[in-house]
């Protein structure tokens, strides 16, 4: 439910949802009012570019997942992989699982599975 309205200056009105406090409503709309196209379309773009920034997987999280998985495997006397890829790949209950998941979402038809590049997970600990 909308609770409030708040102006951005510039003649825009923004209609804040429930909760949504004032300091989080965005600072950039992109509605073709008045500017010119290319104007619009840079804008556009740069909106694009800071959501995709937010999108990237951490690393810090995928860091500490393979340390526990390293400490583990060398509690079992195993080798560890060279890299947090190798690992997910030669992980043949991984890989079985990960490819029901995306013929699930191919036979249900919800889209692909998102990709990433495979630079991605290609770290070492060392």
């Amino acid at each position: 439910a909308v609770v409030s309205t708040q102006s951005t200056g510039d003649g825009e009105v923004i209609k804040l949802p429930e909760g949504q406090a004032p300091s989080n409503v965005p600072k950039l709309s992109l509605q073709n009012n008045s500017e010119s196209e290319v104007d619009y379309l840079e804008r556009k773009l740069a909106v694009a570019k800071e959501i995709e920034r937010s999108l990237v997987p951490s690393l810090l999280c995928k860091v500490n997942l393979f340390q526990k998985f390293d400490a583990i495997l060398k509690s079992l006397g195993k080798d560890t992989p060279q890299s947090y890829r190798d690992g997910k790949v030669h992980a043949g209950q991984y890989q079985i699982a990960k490819l029901k998941i995306k013929q699930a979402f191919a036979v249900a038809d919800l889209g692909s599975w998102p990709s990433k590049t495979i630079d991605t997970d290609s770290f070492c600990l060392t």
